[in-house]
């Protein structure tokens, strides 16, 4: 019995056989790389847990502290701050202090004194209450949650994106049942501050300005049902609009400005003070002269504290992989494109505008020359709290 003889390669499998040396050398060339950078890897990590204690950083500290222990009962924190101000550093640092203060003065048995998450968008691209209180619940500890939440069913209705959970649905009783238990959770747990950073997100929800107040109302009431909990939120300038959407929640709110160093002599000494121990991070240091660049990096960076250390950061690739100082060479490669710096210069004059309308505002209110700009987002009526430039002489700057 003879054997059937073996049937000849294709051209494909000739091809993939001749293509294979140069796949392994691909492969070898990649590992190469990445061994090279292993080292880069570590060192920029240790730069990004830096904290540098800067002017900006310090006044808002301050700020925030008093305020959370003076404000009154059911009153809401609100840190704002334009993207990239360093509003997730400052809530983190002040979570790790708060922590270690009460750990300091005693915890009792089962305490968790300080709670802090993150804001989260679902998949349908909504808020959803609901899955805030799990989140908080989670974190609690709550014992029974796996016996209270449907899990399985939870997903299958996160999943269902033409028909998402809404948030005040009066038919979804699992929410009040989710929320009484946070409550008393916060309660016994002693937590005494639930710090919640991208606090942006309550506004990126599809709801119209009605519900939008209610939104906020939740948190308000939540506020008010557990007297011992103060509510503090990091956001960027998207929520804004939701601060003033009642007088109740204009009364309510606390709002510390993280405001970017400005483009005055006094703030560039500042951002330049506030630069300079990063730079001086950078293993190998840096061989340019600060005092001569720190107007071209306030500028490209709209003056944000955050966005400049990131900057630093994609900087310090090379000189670090090469073992040498970094060149103002090396920052003018890892500069932000045109378009990322014009965006947050838009966003940055936003932020001002909203806490010192320009003169415009006064005519429009007046039937001035100017009273057509009606979308103008600085132009809008209705926001209250808005100072009358003619009427109203100023007193006092919102909190920096």
């Amino acid at each position: 019995m003879t054997s059937a003889s073996p049937q000849p390669q294709c051209s494909t499998d000739a091809t993939a056989m001749e293509a294979a040396p140069k796949d392994r050398a691909s492969a070898n060339l990649l590992g190469q790389i990445l061994a090279g950078l292993a080292p880069v890897t570590a060192a920029l990590k240790a730069l990004r847990e830096i904290t540098i204690r800067h002017a900006r950083f310090y006044d808002v500290f301050s700020t925030l502290a008093n305020e959370v222990q003076s404000a009154p009962h059911g009153h809401i924190v609100f840190v704002i701050g334009p993207t990239g101000a360093g509003k997730t550093t400052l809530a983190k640092a002040f979570a790790v202090q708060l922590l270690a203060h009460f750990r300091a003065t005693g915890l009792f048995e089962g305490q968790i004194a300080v709670v802090y998450m993150d804001l989260k968008l679902e998949q349908s691209k909504e808020f959803i209450w609901r899955r805030f209180y799990i989140a908080v619940l989670r974190l609690l500890g709550e014992p029974l949650l796996d016996k209270k939440v449907d899990f399985q069913t939870e997903l299958a209705r996160l999943r269902n994106v033409a028909a998402p959970a809404k948030p005040f649905s009066v038919l979804d009783q699992e929410i009040g049942t989710l929320r009484d238990c946070l409550e008393r959770q916060l309660d016994s747990r002693g937590v005494r501050y639930v710090l919640i950073d991208e606090g942006n997100l309550l506004a990126m929800t599809k709801l119209n300005a009605k519900e939008l107040k209610s939104q906020m109302e939740v948190i308000k009431s939540l506020a008010a049902s557990t007297p011992k909990t103060r509510f503090v939120f990091f956001a960027t300038s998207d929520a804004l609009p939701l601060l003033h959407l009642s007088p109740q929640l204009s009364r309510r709110v606390i709002v510390i400005r993280f405001d970017p160093y400005a483009s005055s002599k006094e703030d560039l000494q500042a951002f330049g003070d506030a630069i300079l121990p990063y730079l001086e991070a950078v293993p190998g240091r840096f061989d340019f002269d600060l005092r001569t660049k720190i107007r071209t990096i306030q500028q490209t960076v709209s003056g944000l504290y955050g966005v400049a250390t990131e900057w630093i950061q994609r900087a310090a690739v090379d000189p670090i992989r090469e073992n040498r100082a970094m060149s103002w060479a090396d920052m003018e490669k890892a500069m932000p494109d045109p378009h990322t710096i014009r965006a947050l210069k838009r966003d940055v004059d936003d932020f001002k505008r909203f806490f010192n309308p320009p003169a415009e505002i006064s005519n429009h209110e007046n039937g001035g020359e100017d009273s057509g700009k009606k979308n103008h987002p600085a132009t809008r009526r209705g926001r209250v709290g808005s100072r009358k430039a003619k009427r109203d002489p100023r007193t006092s700057n919102l909190p920096a």
